[in-house]
């Protein structure tokens, strides 16, 4: 009975009829950042479900909100240009530090903890997935990379970014920058020697040393 129970709390799903009271009573802080009421009420309906529904997935919140017929104009709006999602953090960490100025403690006994945790994966397929290094067991699984940014000011704590970490090679193919630069060096040195004037020494020789850093 008691199994039978549980599982019917993992099945049913509380309707989002209106925003949540707290989301009503912060939300207006954010009013100026979108350009309609839809738009706002789509930013309200989604912070409702992050609080109240166990399955916070995208398609579990449209899926629970009541007024919308079509199920997918949360998902549709978050992925375009409309939703500022820099904008929106920006404003919500300057919002926290407001609201807790009279409980947070000194600067210099504040703390910005950084965080990295593996989110593994059984397949590529995923964007930006990669092997990263796991500093627990010494091996590289296929995973995502988060890297979380959390405040801590004595009583006041709260996130303050999500990034994406991804590999140095990937983002700069430095590699690949190097191996075409050896090949032109020797082209551009000789072009330099031709531009060389009497007068400006110092041009060729930055030239040469920036193109000894592939040697």
């Amino acid at each position: 009975m008691l199994s039978e129970i549980c599982s019917l709390e993992k099945t049913m799903q509380l309707p989002i009829i209106t925003p949540a009271p707290l989301v009503k009573a912060h939300a207006e802080a954010f009013r100026d950042l979108f350009e309609n009421r839809c738009q706002f009420r789509h930013f309200e309906n989604y912070l409702t479900g992050l609080m109240v529904l166990p399955n916070k997935s995208m398609a579990n919140i449209t899926r629970c909100v009541i007024e919308s017929s079509d199920k997918t104009n949360l998902s549709r709006y978050f992925s375009k240009d409309l939703w500022l999602q820099d904008q929106v953090n920006d404003r919500r960490i300057k919002y926290m530090l407001q609201e807790t100025k009279h409980v947070r403690v000194a600067r210099d006994q504040s703390a910005l903890i950084l965080d990295d945790t593996l989110c593994e994966h059984v397949g590529d397929l995923f964007e930006y997935v990669d092997r990263h290094y796991n500093h627990g067991n010494g091996n590289y699984p296929l995973a995502h990379n988060p890297v979380t940014s959390h405040y801590v000011s004595g009583p006041v704590r709260f996130p303050v970014d999500l990034r994406l970490y991804r590999r140095y090679e990937e983002v700069t193919r430095w590699e690949e920058f190097g191996r075409k630069a050896k090949k032109v060096k020797v082209v551009r040195l000789r072009f330099c020697c031709r531009l060389k004037k009497p007068g400006n020494p110092p041009r060729l020789r930055q030239v040469r040393l920036w193109n000894e850093r592939f040697s």
